[in-house]
């Protein structure tokens, strides 16, 4: 993205953060440019500036002095696999601007495909970084396995050894065994033997490599596993669930592996107990206010299903660094799991495509109806969002964990404090991406004086709920967005991503 002079000049201004880095460079590249690409290209992304310094806690603006010599070093060293092992550098992404008489280097670094990291320096693996906050870090050898984990997606595809049908929790196979009996009236199914069952539906496998020997799957162990049996191959294994509404300082109700009360909580009870509990947490009949469309209560289950199966089949289980964990809050839910989203999130909710670590979990779930491998089931989240006028679903995703937060509340309802003058205002932006000036709120609102009007737009502006466009005479306001917000308006935003970029 090529930034004009105006929006430089205000970006100098402001402190590096997770997608901004200032670097001094007169004639030649900074040594530790390198380290702040990997770390970007590691991360999410972002923008190097070349020809600023700090001083005193402020960014000067100091100037490159051979701007020709420093990019083609930089196209040069880029190319060069001794230096760094992937080349992500476009000319479109690099550009040099004159700001009141010296010379920047704006360069944009993209985030690397999953499949491309880790994106290292030097020649050696071990110069791995990652960005945190607003500085590099050398990764960690937890999150070194980790990215490299991400090129599987057949994470729980590993034959385990010594583990046998001994392992595994007799009721949880009953009940999955009688769930499939009732979606696919299969007479087999009812006649199989438990070994020849688990073998059917993948939960055990001839290891071709040893004497076509059969040993249970990782994910057969997750899905059906007793608890002390997923612990000798997963000592981190943790799920959860709390239900958090009302007065309770901690939760009213909670799930827990490792509780007495749930001694065997592999994935599948683990499932089938907290789904329940999602369920009859929807209050019947849920509707919306008289004057909007009323809220139905299957699609709200839907998207529930989808979002908690999500969590559960993109897990990283190998991870050592958070545990399965849903939430239920008022009015919303977040659902946790390790690992990051190996597509972004604006393909997570526009495609019809599903990058999976988990190969045999995901056909367990779709077997007894409750995954489906065409990758539809987050447009379901989003749809029902958009329909039932919910403020849009919230993603954070990093090296450690996804959250998914799901509202079940429109957006004016779940923000606090506001007087009736700030919610009127913030209505006007309610059903279209739309730039509004304070003279036009105060002509569509003319219960209110322009100086009223004023000092709500600004309340509002410092609360992050609206964003300023342009100054003085020629400003007007925008809705804050998200990134489901963008998807769900894009051809409307399109002409102020540049303004809105660097808000949040």
């Amino acid at each position: 993205m090529d930034l004009n002079n105006k929006e430089l000049k205000e970006l100098i201004q402001t402190h590096e953060n997770v997608q901004l880095e200032f670097k001094e460079s007169k004639n030649s590249l900074p040594n530790d440019f390198w380290s702040t690409y990997s770390a970007f290209a590691n991360t999410s992304g972002g923008y190097i500036i070349l020809g600023v310094k700090e001083e005193n806690n402020q960014n000067i603006l100091s100037g490159v002095a051979n701007y020709e010599k420093i990019k083609t070093d930089l196209f040069t060293t880029a190319c060069n696999s001794t230096k760094v092992n992937i080349d992500l550098l476009l000319p479109d992404n690099i550009h040099v601007k004159n700001i009141d008489g010296k010379y920047i280097i704006v360069i944009y670094i993209p985030e690397a495909a999953i499949n491309q990291k880790p994106v290292y320096i030097n020649n050696s693996i071990s110069n791995t970084y990652l960005r945190k906050h607003d500085g590099d870090h050398r990764a960690s050898q937890e999150e070194l396995s980790a990215l490299i984990r991400n090129h599987s997606d057949t994470l729980d595809s590993e034959l385990l050894d010594g583990y046998t049908i001994d392992d595994l929790d007799p009721e949880s196979i009953v009940k999955y065994q009688v769930l499939l009996r009732k979606r696919y009236t299969n007479q087999e199914i009812i006649s199989m033997s438990p070994m020849d069952f688990l073998i059917s539906i993948g939960a055990f496998q001839y290891d071709h490599q040893h004497e076509r020997k059969l040993k249970l799957t990782l994910g057969g162990l997750l899905f059906f596993g007793k608890y002390n049996a997923i612990l000798s191959r997963l000592p981190h294994y943790h799920v959860d669930f709390f239900d958090k509404r009302g007065t309770n300082e901690r939760w009213s109700d909670r799930v827990s592996s490792g509780d007495l009360d749930f001694p065997d909580l592999n994935i599948f009870n683990y499932y089938s107990i907290v789904y329940e509990k999602l369920l009859s947490s929807i209050e019947r009949p849920f509707n919306l206010k008289e004057d909007m469309v009323r809220k139905s209560y299957a699609e709200l289950n839907i998207a529930l299903q989808e979002a908690f199966v999500n969590m559960i089949i993109h897990a990283d289980y190998l991870s050592n660094t958070t545990a399965l964990i849903v939430e239920i809050h008022e009015p919303y839910y977040i659902f946790t799991n390790p690992g990051i989203m190996k597509i972004p999130v604006e393909s997570f909710f526009l495609e019809s495509r599903s990058v999976t670590r988990n190969s045999i979990i995901v056909n367990l779930f779709r077997r007894m109806g409750a995954s489906d491998r065409a990758g539809t089931g987050s447009k379901k989240i989003l749809n029902v969002a958009v329909k039932n006028q919910f403020k849009m679903p919230e993603i954070e995703s990093s090296l450690e964990k996804t959250i998914l937060k799901l509202w079940l509340a429109h957006p004016i309802d779940v923000t606090l404090g506001l007087s009736k003058i700030e919610k009127d205002i913030y209505n006007l932006f309610d059903n279209d991406m739309i730039n509004l000036t304070a003279k036009k709120i105060n002509e569509l609102l003319p219960i209110y004086s322009y100086s009223q009007v004023n000092r709500s737009l600004k309340k509002l502006a410092s609360k992050n709920l609206i964003i300023k466009l342009g100054a003085n005479r020629n400003r007007s306001y925008t809705k804050c967005i998200n990134k489901l917000e963008f998807i769900k308006n894009i051809d409307q935003v399109t002409k102020i991503i540049k303004s809105s970029i660097y808000t949040k």
